[in-house]
Protein backbone atom coordinates (compact mmCIF):
# COMPACT_ATOMS: atom_id res chain seq x y z
CA UNK A 1 0.00 0.00 0.00
CA UNK A 2 1.60 3.21 -1.16
CA UNK A 3 -0.18 5.79 0.70
CA UNK A 4 1.31 9.05 1.95
CA UNK A 5 -2.28 10.85 2.77
CA UNK A 6 -5.67 10.63 2.39
CA UNK A 7 -9.13 11.97 3.28
CA UNK A 8 -12.13 9.95 5.05
CA UNK A 9 -15.26 11.09 5.50
CA UNK A 10 -18.26 8.52 7.40
CA UNK A 11 -21.71 8.71 5.85
CA UNK A 12 -24.51 11.79 7.19
CA UNK A 13 -26.36 10.32 9.51
CA UNK A 14 -29.10 7.66 8.26
CA UNK A 15 -32.36 6.69 9.87
CA UNK A 16 -30.40 4.02 11.52
CA UNK A 17 -28.14 6.25 13.15
CA UNK A 18 -31.18 8.57 14.43
CA UNK A 19 -32.93 5.39 15.54
CA UNK A 20 -29.64 4.07 17.62
CA UNK A 21 -30.03 1.03 15.81
CA UNK A 22 -27.36 -1.14 14.71
CA UNK A 23 -26.78 -0.77 10.81
CA UNK A 24 -24.03 -2.99 9.15
CA UNK A 25 -23.12 -4.44 5.76
CA UNK A 26 -26.71 -5.85 5.46
CA UNK A 27 -28.79 -3.25 6.21
CA UNK A 28 -28.99 0.10 4.16
CA UNK A 29 -30.62 2.52 6.17
CA UNK A 30 -30.47 6.02 3.94
CA UNK A 31 -29.71 9.35 4.91
CA UNK A 32 -32.16 11.47 7.10
CA UNK A 33 -32.50 15.27 5.65
CA UNK A 34 -30.06 16.11 8.55
CA UNK A 35 -27.55 13.67 7.16
CA UNK A 36 -28.16 15.35 3.98
CA UNK A 37 -26.95 18.59 5.33
CA UNK A 38 -24.37 17.17 7.38
CA UNK A 39 -22.89 16.24 4.04
CA UNK A 40 -22.95 19.26 2.38
CA UNK A 41 -21.45 20.89 5.26
CA UNK A 42 -18.73 18.55 4.68
CA UNK A 43 -18.63 18.78 1.14
CA UNK A 44 -17.87 22.73 1.62
CA UNK A 45 -15.49 22.40 4.16
CA UNK A 46 -13.77 19.52 1.75
CA UNK A 47 -14.16 21.88 -0.78
CA UNK A 48 -11.52 23.84 0.83
CA UNK A 49 -8.87 20.97 0.75
CA UNK A 50 -8.04 21.32 -3.11
CA UNK A 51 -5.53 18.25 -3.28
CA UNK A 52 -8.25 15.43 -3.24
CA UNK A 53 -8.65 13.67 -6.66
CA UNK A 54 -10.97 11.11 -6.66
CA UNK A 55 -13.37 9.50 -4.22
CA UNK A 56 -13.58 5.93 -2.71
CA UNK A 57 -16.79 4.77 -1.47
CA UNK A 58 -18.55 2.48 0.29
CA UNK A 59 -21.50 0.80 -2.41
CA UNK A 60 -24.23 1.44 0.51
CA UNK A 61 -26.82 3.91 -0.16
CA UNK A 62 -26.02 6.29 2.91
CA UNK A 63 -22.07 6.28 1.74
CA UNK A 64 -23.24 6.42 -2.02
CA UNK A 65 -25.50 9.34 -1.32
CA UNK A 66 -22.83 11.47 0.67
CA UNK A 67 -20.21 10.89 -1.87
CA UNK A 68 -22.26 12.31 -4.55
CA UNK A 69 -23.05 15.35 -2.33
CA UNK A 70 -19.44 15.58 -1.78
CA UNK A 71 -18.58 15.13 -5.53
CA UNK A 72 -20.92 17.97 -6.54
CA UNK A 73 -18.81 20.19 -5.16
CA UNK A 74 -15.26 18.79 -5.60
CA UNK A 75 -15.86 17.80 -9.39
CA UNK A 76 -13.49 14.52 -8.71
CA UNK A 77 -14.82 10.93 -9.77
CA UNK A 78 -16.24 8.33 -7.62
CA UNK A 79 -14.78 5.14 -7.46
CA UNK A 80 -17.08 2.39 -5.67
CA UNK A 81 -15.19 -0.14 -3.52
CA UNK A 82 -16.90 -3.14 -2.58
CA UNK A 83 -14.47 -3.88 0.30
CA UNK A 84 -15.41 -0.53 1.50
CA UNK A 85 -18.58 -1.61 2.90
CA UNK A 86 -20.08 -1.77 6.74
CA UNK A 87 -18.87 -4.08 8.86
CA UNK A 88 -20.75 -7.27 9.22
CA UNK A 89 -22.47 -7.03 12.52
CA UNK A 90 -24.61 -10.70 11.57
CA UNK A 91 -27.17 -10.70 14.34
CA UNK A 92 -26.27 -7.36 15.72
CA UNK A 93 -27.99 -5.74 12.85
CA UNK A 94 -31.15 -3.77 13.78
CA UNK A 95 -30.88 -4.04 17.07
CA UNK A 96 -30.71 -1.28 19.32
CA UNK A 97 -26.91 -0.18 20.32
CA UNK A 98 -27.48 0.00 23.73
CA UNK A 99 -28.38 -3.60 23.86
CA UNK A 100 -24.91 -4.57 22.03
CA UNK A 101 -22.80 -1.82 23.46
CA UNK A 102 -21.09 -4.05 26.29
CA UNK A 103 -20.00 -6.85 23.89
CA UNK A 104 -18.89 -3.89 21.34
CA UNK A 105 -16.98 -2.58 23.49
CA UNK A 106 -15.26 -5.51 24.93
CA UNK A 107 -14.04 -6.80 21.36
CA UNK A 108 -16.40 -9.32 20.50
CA UNK A 109 -17.00 -10.57 17.22
CA UNK A 110 -20.72 -10.29 16.48
CA UNK A 111 -22.92 -13.78 16.27
CA UNK A 112 -23.20 -14.48 12.60
CA UNK A 113 -21.08 -11.94 11.13
CA UNK A 114 -17.65 -10.64 10.25
CA UNK A 115 -14.72 -10.86 12.75
CA UNK A 116 -12.85 -8.03 13.61
CA UNK A 117 -9.99 -9.71 11.90
CA UNK A 118 -11.71 -10.46 8.71
CA UNK A 119 -13.07 -6.97 8.30
CA UNK A 120 -9.09 -5.56 9.03
CA UNK A 121 -8.02 -7.48 6.10
CA UNK A 122 -10.80 -6.60 4.12
CA UNK A 123 -10.43 -3.18 4.66
CA UNK A 124 -6.74 -3.43 3.88
CA UNK A 125 -7.25 -4.51 0.87
CA UNK A 126 -9.67 -1.86 -0.05
CA UNK A 127 -6.71 0.45 0.95
CA UNK A 128 -4.71 -1.02 -1.63
CA UNK A 129 -7.50 -0.11 -4.14
CA UNK A 130 -7.60 3.17 -2.68
CA UNK A 131 -3.96 3.75 -3.95
CA UNK A 132 -4.57 2.60 -6.77
CA UNK A 133 -7.00 5.51 -7.75
CA UNK A 134 -5.79 9.16 -8.05
CA UNK A 135 -4.03 10.48 -5.07
CA UNK A 136 -4.26 11.63 -2.48
CA UNK A 137 -8.38 10.32 -1.92
CA UNK A 138 -11.30 11.23 0.23
CA UNK A 139 -12.97 7.45 1.28
CA UNK A 140 -16.52 7.94 1.90
CA UNK A 141 -17.59 5.18 3.95
CA UNK A 142 -18.99 3.76 7.85
CA UNK A 143 -18.34 3.75 11.58
CA UNK A 144 -16.41 0.07 11.25
CA UNK A 145 -14.25 1.02 8.15
CA UNK A 146 -13.31 3.74 10.28
CA UNK A 147 -12.30 1.56 13.07
CA UNK A 148 -10.52 -0.59 10.88
CA UNK A 149 -8.58 1.95 9.15
CA UNK A 150 -7.06 3.53 12.51
CA UNK A 151 -5.83 -0.02 13.65
CA UNK A 152 -4.63 -0.46 10.24
CA UNK A 153 -2.75 3.03 10.31
CA UNK A 154 -1.98 2.51 14.10
CA UNK A 155 -3.74 5.39 15.23
CA UNK A 156 -5.20 6.06 18.33
CA UNK A 157 -8.75 5.13 17.60
CA UNK A 158 -11.49 8.04 17.85
CA UNK A 159 -14.73 7.84 17.04
CA UNK A 160 -16.11 9.11 13.90
CA UNK A 161 -19.26 11.03 13.71
CA UNK A 162 -21.48 11.48 11.00
CA UNK A 163 -19.80 13.61 8.12
CA UNK A 164 -16.94 14.60 10.03
CA UNK A 165 -13.95 15.16 7.40
CA UNK A 166 -10.29 13.74 8.70
CA UNK A 167 -7.02 14.39 7.13
CA UNK A 168 -4.86 11.15 7.84
CA UNK A 169 -0.76 12.43 6.21
CA UNK A 170 2.33 9.86 6.93
CA UNK A 171 4.22 12.29 8.89
CA UNK A 172 7.95 11.54 10.93
CA UNK A 173 7.45 8.35 10.07
CA UNK A 174 3.75 7.34 11.42
CA UNK A 175 0.38 8.52 10.68
CA UNK A 176 -0.92 12.27 11.91
CA UNK A 177 -4.90 12.71 12.19
CA UNK A 178 -6.57 15.95 11.61
CA UNK A 179 -10.55 16.75 11.81
CA UNK A 180 -11.50 19.47 9.54
CA UNK A 181 -13.56 21.94 10.51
Amino acid sequence: MNLESLFYLRHGQSGANLAGLMCGRNCDSPLTDLGREQACLAARILGQVSVIKSICASPQHRAQETAEIVMAVLSVPIVTIDELAEWDVGSWDHQPFAAVREQFLSNVDPPGGETRLALVQRVKGALSHCAAVSQPALIVSHGGVWMAVQQILGLEPIRSENAIPYKLEWQANQWAIQRLE
